[in-house]
């Protein structure tokens, strides 16, 4: 299952996020400009014979765009990092350290290696007093955190507190939403989940694919809410 974290959105972490699936940069300029002077002719279909006309037509239509492909492990692992990264700079060191152990088990070898010098420094520094959160934000970062964990009645209890000071905050809604179903309270998960999509009509495409909300997969409520159209149409967990 995908992990949550701080988007349902924290700020990214500079030193775990992922490579870049795409290679950038500029073009080497050669030392004389002959290359640049020479044009493609355009090809004349008139000077062509209609067998190769034929296959010239069938080639072009054979193109495929593919879409990026997106390792969602690694993705998750990031967004955990971010996390925990949160956790630590707010001194609650027992709770980061356990998102960052985890990490180093079963993330990429690039989120393990940072995750590892993390539990660490938490290790070191964990008879230092956490400050209790105080802010909207805060409150999501924590209950996310215990999200990822399955610590869901902290969950509840955090991000609750987070959608009473910022009701319209999209984020934490979606966030309470998968709690609430993965603790078995469909109606309180819908409620959560109708107000996420109402105020980001995105979020209505994140559920669809979200594990979290699989306890909701047979809800006809739910199959109703992930149909753009009304139609009933299921979702794809």
């Amino acid at each position: 299952m995908p992990n949550k974290t701080v988007k349902r959105n924290s700020s990214v972490a500079r030193a775990a996020a992922p490579k870049p699936s795409r290679l950038s940069g500029r073009v080497a300029k050669a030392g004389s400009n002959h290359h640049s002077r020479l044009k493609a002719k355009p090809l004349s279909s008139s000077k062509l014979s209609p067998s190769k006309l034929k296959k010239v037509k069938t080639s072009a239509a054979r193109v495929v765009v593919r879409a990026p492909v997106i390792d969602e492990r690694h993705a998750a692992a990031v967004r955990n990092f971010e996390a925990a990264l949160h956790l630590e700079q707010r001194q609650n060191f027992k709770k980061a350290r356990e998102i960052f152990e985890k990490l180093v088990a079963t993330a990429p070898a690039d989120i393990a290696d940072r995750a590892r010098v993390h539990v660490k420094a938490c290790v070191e520094r964990a008879g230092q007093v956490a400050k209790p959160p105080k802010t909207a934000g805060e409150y999501h970062v924590l209950g996310v955190a215990e999200l990822n964990l399955r610590e869901l009645d902290s969950a509840v209890e955090h991000l609750g507190k987070a959608q009473k000071l910022e009701p319209k905050r999209e984020e934490i809604r979606y966030a309470l939403a998968a709690a609430y179903a993965l603790q078995g309270n469909a109606d309180a998960a819908l409620e959560q989940l109708k107000a996420a999509i109402a105020l980001r009509p995105q979020n209505r495409y994140q559920a669809r694919h979200d594990a979290d909300f699989q306890p909701l997969a047979q809800d006809p409520r739910f199959l109703s809410l992930m149909s753009q159209d009304g139609s009933g149409a299921g979702p794809t967990l």
